[in-house]
């Protein structure tokens, strides 16, 4: 049964996304011979290379395509910048997927794929281990409702979390990256007897965030794009059919999987890859709406890293948030979490920096490759809205700064883990402030942004979303809980015409035998595959730190009665932000030298001398410079 109704209240909790994917059809009638072999399929229309893994590896049969999207000619290097290097053969030779924002939304990266007879956009998942679509029988496609769908999702901005609430109604969602269809007289192919599973057995997804994705496992197809457009095929291959999500995408998981299954253990099985394990590089272009990253599948390639490559354990983690077999399937997932030691503001242009950490010290975090906005202790926001003028807003539960006056700061936000710094532009956590499709606005006329880092408890445990994930080169080995971190190369040059994500390309018509060594060897000295105990260039760092990532039901209510009243000041009224807190005090100017500290949630303080770019403050800032006490909150001039 479909729903079919949409309310705005549920989609102010629901997950919102970018404006609707282009509806593509693709019909294909084949017939199948059966062999168990790594196959290459030459395309009879090109040159280009598809790889067949898997029992259906020989096809013949004719190809209709109703409608699909080309592949753009843009490249993501800039000429003003000398230094870019470029994909050499070998680089190009990896088993990797290439990852694309979608369309309008600058924020989420999507990998496409051929499911059954479908074609799909599945989002990169890093906190679960399945890949997992949407049914066509249950769930809408988005294009059935058109431009309502677009006004709603346009009303809280391109960057709003997709971790959704957990009181989402399920008749707001609809497929925005397309579906899988099935019909009763179906049969599927059974699944990997080893694994203990079958067809039509019910599932929920693991996620330990507040995403919910419930179906079955049925068995089929799948089929994605390599680089240099080779195709790789996965017959039999076991997934998940979702009828019932708060989400807009389903997802490719990237977890490990304590059941041997999923899409990693899949490759693993086959022999693409000597591990269950993968990096991740993206074009960090702030604003590039059609940057794109590569997820590289079983091997490191340090063309896209820079400096420092860092290995540490994945932290174990726990909680109470789930009863039975599902919270057992949960506590024995392999997940991307590490230590962060401090978290810092810094003022590139002055040099100068403080910290806002205060008393949280070492923090768990999980790494969310689905969720824009960042959850932290509620110490460390308290900090950085001192130190940008955020003001929170009851209401929206958000955190308002003005977009101008922090996009023109050189500032970042640095983390600091082990011995590695990573640099995040802040304006990376910033998303245009929306209501009801009406921009949010100073009474200054200046627009308003939400800051993209929420209170631990919204979730239920600290993560680190895309704004961190784009910032850094990861590299993960489920087998060996190991994780690995850089900071990214930012001057490597990626054409996509190498990759031609269309959906006639996930189709073939012959093919012949070959091997899996197309993809678990190469020569380059850059390059090395993932194998168990050890990631490949990475120096191994010993942490004395025995932590825990506890994650737990998000709270009901919130931080909200939780933070101080000067913050609290934030209304909004037709459109426009009405400061309620009055004018207390007052204050002549201040300087590096004259820092002091306040008492505030447990935690020290500091005034926001980082980003004054003056010791003499002479105007004032019409959302407010507020002094309570010995408490000052400067303006950013």
């Amino acid at each position: 049964m479909k729903f079919s109704f949409i309310t705005t209240a549920s989609l102010l909790m629901a997950t919102v996304v970018a404006a609707e994917d282009s509806d593509t059809t693709v019909k294909n009638s084949k017939t199948t011979a059966t062999t168990n072999s790594l196959s290459i399929v030459p395309s009879t229309s090109n040159t280009k290379v598809v790889v067949t893994v898997g029992e259906s590896t020989s096809t013949s049969g004719t190809t209709t395509t109703s409608s699909s999207s080309s592949s753009s000619s843009k490249t993501t290097s800039s000429e003003s910048v000398t230094s870019y290097v470029t994909e050499g053969s070998a680089d190009k030779a990896l088993l990797k997927i290439v990852l694309t924002k979608d369309n309008n939304s600058e924020t989420y990266y999507n990998g496409i794929f051929r499911v059954g007879s479908d074609t799909v956009e599945l989002r990169i998942d890093t906190l679960q281990p399945d890949l997992w679509v949407m049914n066509a029988n249950d769930i809408y496609n988005c294009s059935y409702f058109d431009d309502e769908i677009n006004e709603e999702l346009s009303s809280y901005g391109t960057g709003y979390f997709e971790t959704a609430s957990t009181g989402i109604a399920t008749e707001t969602i609809c497929a925005q990256g397309g579906e899988y269809t099935t019909s009763t007289d179906q049969i599927f192919p059974s699944p990997e007897p080893s694994l203990g599973i079958y067809n039509q057995e019910r599932y929920d997804l693991p996620y330990i965030n507040g995403i919910s994705a419930n179906g079955v496992l049925l068995t089929d197809t799948v089929a994605f794009l390599s680089s240099r457009d080779y195709l790789i095929w996965l017959g039999n291959f076991t997934f998940a059919d979702v009828n019932d999500t708060n989400v807009y995408y389903g997802g490719v998981g990237l977890a490990g999987n304590p059941t041997g299954s999923g899409f990693l253990d899949t490759l693993t099985n086959l022999g693409l890859i000597k591990s269950p394990s993968y990096s991740m590089w993206f074009y960090n272009d702030t604003g590039d709406s059609y940057g794109i990253g590569e997820l590289i599948l079983g091997a490191v390639d340090t063309k896209y890293l820079d400096g420092s490559f860092l290995e540490f354990d994945m932290l174990p983690h726990t909680g109470p948030k789930f009863t039975g077999g599902r919270s057992d399937l949960i506590d024995r997932l392999r997940l991307p979490i590490i230590a962060v030691d401090d978290i810092l503001v810094q003022n590139s242009d002055s040099g100068q920096s403080t910290s806002l950490s205060s008393d949280a010290g070492t923090i768990p975090v999980a790494l969310d490759s689905r969720s824009a906005y960042s959850f932290l202790p509620l110490s460390v926001i308290i900090n950085l809205a001192v130190q940008t003028n955020a003001l929170y807003s009851s209401t929206l539960d958000r955190w308002i700064v003005d977009c101008t006056l922090i996009r023109d700061l050189n500032a970042y936000i640095e983390f600091d883990i082990g011995s590695l710094t990573v640099q995040v532009p802040l304006n990376k956590f910033l998303t245009n402030a929306f209501v009801d499709t009406q921009q949010l606005t100073y009474s200054s006329g200046a627009e308003a942004c939400y800051l993209m880092v929420l209170p631990s408890t919204n979730q239920g445990f600290s993560s680190l979303g895309l704004p961190f994930l784009t910032s850094i080169y990861l590299a993960v080995d489920n087998a060996s809980g190991k994780i690995a971190i850089a900071n990214v190369n930012q001057n490597v040059s990626i054409a996509l015409d190498d990759f031609t994500q269309t959906a006639s390309s996930l189709f073939a018509a012959s093919a012949y035998t070959a091997t899996a060594s197309n993809f678990t060897s190469t020569s380059a000295d850059s390059i090395s595959s993932i194998s168990s105990n050890h990631i490949p260039f990475a120096t191994a760092y010993s942490s004395s730190a025995n932590l825990t990532l506890t994650y737990s039901i998000p709270s009901a209510t919130g931080d909200g009665e939780s933070i101080p009243a000067r913050f609290s000041g934030a209304t909004i009224l037709s459109g426009e932000i009405i400061m309620t807190n009055s004018l207390q005090g007052s204050y002549s100017g201040a300087s590096a030298s004259s820092a002091g500290t306040t008492e505030a949630m447990g935690s020290n303080l500091k005034v926001p001398w980082v980003f004054v770019k003056g010791a003499n403050i002479s105007a004032v800032w019409t959302i407010a410079v507020t002094f309570v006490g010995a408490f000052a909150l400067i303006v950013l001039l």
